[in-house]
């Protein structure tokens, strides 16, 4: 059975109403997922921020791949509660927090840490402490931006034309992220996790913790420059 059909038959079987785009999103990550932990029969450690239902450990279960021990973090003690549950039915090597995750308590140098959708600076947390924690290898899918108000827009020199501005100011905001992790030693890839039929919220960073290069230095110094004007 291929691979998005057997997710969208799981996720179907074990919750009253799931989207399609939303199937779509969890086997796409999925397909970014598996790779990096490939070449390997260990356990895995991978972490989810803002993980809400936890369709990944779902997905992970029914997949039976990779194999790893998996933290959840979701603000939400009653989705939490769910993920526990669940995650004793299926026999899973789950532990999860509720709470900010900023402060989750959470292992040092996971493989992956995961954020499919964290909403607004939750995606900043993500990237804060993947790079706090020496992550291996970052999944970051941003959800909704928090944007600067009217008159700040204004002197940061963003167009009145409200589309244009919004646009212009969440793409500077994944900008930030992106150097943000390349500043602090990741190689970072930018490309669409699913078309934008699925959802307009389809940006992937991925990212790969490769140390301290020159791309570094640079992306320091273009972070810098970024932030002058805010300054």
């Amino acid at each position: 059975m291929p691979v998005e059909a057997e997710v969208a038959r799981v996720l179907a079987d074990r919750f009253a109403v799931v989207d399609a785009r939303k199937v779509a999103q969890v086997t796409a990550l999925l397909g970014e997922l598996v790779p990096l932990c490939a070449g390997s029969a260990r356990e895995h450690v991978l972490v989810d921020v803002a993980c809400g239902k936890s369709y990944v450990l779902h997905a992970l279960h029914a997949l039976a791949r990779p194999r790893a021990r998996y933290f959840g973090v979701d603000r939400s003690p009653a989705l939490v509660e769910q993920c526990r549950a669940a995650a004793q039915r299926l026999g899973m090597p789950a532990q999860f927090c509720a709470g900010a995750i900023a402060e989750a308590p959470l292992p040092e140098r996971p493989d992956v840490l995961i954020a499919l959708h964290a909403c607004g600076g939750a995606s900043d947390q993500a990237v804060e402490r993947a790079i706090a924690l020496r992550a291996r290898h970052l999944l970051l899918v941003p959800c909704c931006h928090e944007r600067p108000s009217r008159a700040a827009a204004r002197a940061l020199g963003l167009p009145a034309q409200g589309l244009l501005r919004g646009r212009l100011s969440d793409a500077l905001t994944d900008t930030r992220r992106a150097l943000r992790l390349e500043a602090a030693g990741y190689e970072v890839v930018a490309l669409e996790l699913v078309p934008a039929a699925v959802t307009p919220q389809n940006l992937l960073l991925r990212a790969r913790f490769v140390g301290a290069t020159g791309r570094a230095e640079r992306a320091r110094s273009a972070l810098d420059r970024l932030r002058a004007p805010a300054a």
